[in-house]
C-alpha cells in the first residue's frame, strides 16, 4: 500500500507527481512552499488545513498573481502549469489530495467528493459521455462498494487509484457483480477516481445507472473537515493570448531598443580602443 507522503519544508518549492495521491505538507512558522502542478489536466482538493495557521494561494498559470483560495477547497487545472502556495503562519500541516488526469479522460467534467462517506448514484445521460468523480479525504483508508449495478450495454464504470491510465483497479459493465464488502479490504491511502464512459450506441435511460457507497477513515481526528464538500471544483482556464502579450511580450519588445543602443556603444568603444597606439613606434609622427 502506498503510504501518505509527509513533506518537510527544507526547500522552497517542489512539484506534484503525475499520479493520484494524498500528501501531507508540514511547515514551521514563517516558511513558505510553492508546489507546481504537472503540465497536464490536474485536480487538487485541500482536504485539511487550519486557516488560522496557514494561508493558501493559487496561481494559474504559475506566473500569474496569487489568489487566496478563500472558502474554495477543490480546484481543476485543465492546462496544468499552475502552482499552490502554502504560507505557514504557525507550525501546522496541510493535506492535499490530487490526481493527474490524461487529456483524453473526464471530458464531460469532474465532481469532487470531500466527505468520510457518500452514496454516489451515477445515471448515464447524453451529457455524461466521459464523466469522473474524485473521492478525496484526509485518510489512508479510502474504500468503495458497488451496491447496485444497472448499467446497460455500452456503459462502463472504471476505478483508479495511484494512476489514471489504461490499467484501472476495476471496471463494471452490464452484468458485472456487485461488491460483497468495501474494497480494497485494507483501504487505499490514495484517493479514488471513478470514470463513467458511454458509447455511441449506449441505451440512455434513467435505468442505466450504478450505485456506489464511498467510505474513508479519518487519519487524524484533528484533520476532520468542518464541512463536507461535494460539487464542481473551481476551474482555472488558460488566459487569452492577448493578456500574455500585454504582460510579458510588450516589456520584452520595449527592451530591444535600449539593448541595441547599449550594444552599439560597446562595439564603438571596442573599435576606439583597437585604434589606440600600442607603443611609441606605432605613434603617429607630428
Amino acid at each position: 500500500m502506498l503510504l501518505t507522503t509527509f513533506v518537510f519544508l527544507g526547500a522552497s518549492y517542489i512539484s506534484f507527481p503525475e499520479r493520484v495521491q494524498t500528501q501531507t505538507f508540514s511547515g514551521k512558522s514563517g516558511e513558505q512552499l510553492e508546489i507546481f502542478t504537472p503540465s497536464i489536466h490536474f485536480v487538487a482538493a485541500v482536504t485539511y488545513f487550519d486557516p488560522q495557521k496557514t494561508s493558501i494561494f493559487v496561481a494559474s498559470p504559475s506566473q500569474s498573481p496569487l489568489e487566496n483560495i478563500g472558502s474554495d477547497r477543490a480546484f481543476y487545472f485543465p492546462y496544468g502549469n499552475s502552482k499552490i502556495v502554502l504560507n505557514f503562519i504557525k507550525d501546522s500541516e496541510v493535506v492535499i489530495n490530487f490526481a493527474a488526469i490524461p487529456s483524453t479522460a473526464c471530458r464531460s467534467g469532474i465532481e469532487v467528493i470531500i466527505n468520510e462517506s457518500h452514496k454516489l448514484d451515477i445515471v448515464a445521460s447524453e451529457n455524461l459521455v466521459d464523466r469522473c468523480y474524485f473521492f478525496a479525504y484526509p485518510s489512508d483508508k479510502h474504500r468503495f462498494k458497488v451496491v447496485e449495478n444497472r448499467l446497460k450495454q455500452g456503459t462502463k464504470l472504471c476505478t483508479f487509484h495511484d494512476y489514471v491510465n489504461d490499467n484501472p483497479y476495476s471496471c463494471y459493465t452490464v452484468g458485472s457483480s456487485t461488491s460483497t464488502a468495501y474494497e480494497p479490504g485494507g483501504g487505499s491511502s490514495a484517493p479514488w477516481i471513478f470514470r463513467l464512459t458511454t458509447g455511441s450506441e449506449t441505451d440512455i435511460s434513467p435505468t442505466n445507472s450504478i450505485h456506489v457507497d464511498l467510505l474513508a477513515t479519518i487519519k487524524k481526528e484533528e484533520y476532520r473537515p468542518v464541512e463536507p464538500f461535494i460539487g464542481q471544483p473551481k476551474r482555472f482556464n488558460q488566459p487569452v493570448v492577448d493578456k500574455y502579450y500585454k504582460k510579458w511580450w510588450i516589456p520584452v519588445v520595449g527592451a530591444i531598443s535600449p539593448l541595441f543602443l547599449l550594444i552599439s556603444w560597446v562595439v564603438t568603444f571596442v573599435k576606439l580602443l583597437s585604434k589606440r597606439p600600442i607603443n611609441k613606434e606605432d605613434e603617429i609622427a607630428p
